[in-house]
């Protein structure tokens, strides 16, 4: 049975972003130092080394939104289009709507189909919140034009593809999502080795 246009690019989509799963087995392997290093040496070296890939990682993103603002602008088709309540990653109280748009473009001699909205934080680009159902309808007006939207391109790689440069601001706080989940293994820390 065939699929949908827009089932072939949602079911490629990870339960669990890449980045959430590195901090995820980070904190499994610090944690299991830290219930062996009794003079906490090598958990406060493995402390600094996490903090200082987090430092990076951020520094990357900060390039990755930077360099958007030079991709190349061209017309997508617009395959479908949909406001929902919740995302496929669940709900959020404060940005209670996600917009999907589904769209197909050509470049050279490939034609391409994506979903990315934008940069956002480090389950990018799936997780278009926004705060009313109002504002998404707005969007998608102001956004989708006889069935047709304007996107941003890479021009060194075709297939990554962008509706909105830069980082909207209703997701620039999330650029800090990293260093506060940062948080939870430093109070772990704090509790056996300082207290």
């Amino acid at each position: 049975m065939a699929k949908s246009p827009q089932e072939k690019i949602w079911i490629n989509i990870p339960l669990i972003p890449k980045c959430v799963k590195v901090h995820i087995l980070l904190f499994i392997i610090f944690m299991s130092i830290l219930i062996f290093d009794t003079h906490c040496i090598f958990s406060f070296s493995f402390m600094i080394l996490w903090f200082l890939s987090i430092l990076f990682m951020l520094y990357k993103r900060k390039q990755r939104i930077k360099s958007t603002y030079t991709w190349k602008k061209i017309r997508a088709s617009v395959i479908s289009k949909s406001i929902e309540k919740g995302s496929p990653f669940g709900v959020t109280p404060l940005l209670p709507y996600v917009i999907n748009i589904a769209y197909r473009y050509t470049y050279g001699k490939h034609t391409y189909q994506a979903n990315t909205f934008g940069i956002a934080s480090c389950m990018e680009p799936y997780m278009n919140y926004i705060f009313s159902q109002d504002e998404a309808n707005d969007l998608l007006k102001e956004r989708i034009k006889d069935n047709h939207i304007d996107i941003y391109i890479n021009p060194h790689n075709p297939s990554d593809s962008i509706i909105m440069q830069g980082m909207s601001t209703t997701h620039s706080s999330s650029y800090f999502s990293p260093l506060i989940a940062f948080i939870i293994p430093s109070l772990f820390f704090y509790i056996k080795c300082i207290l």
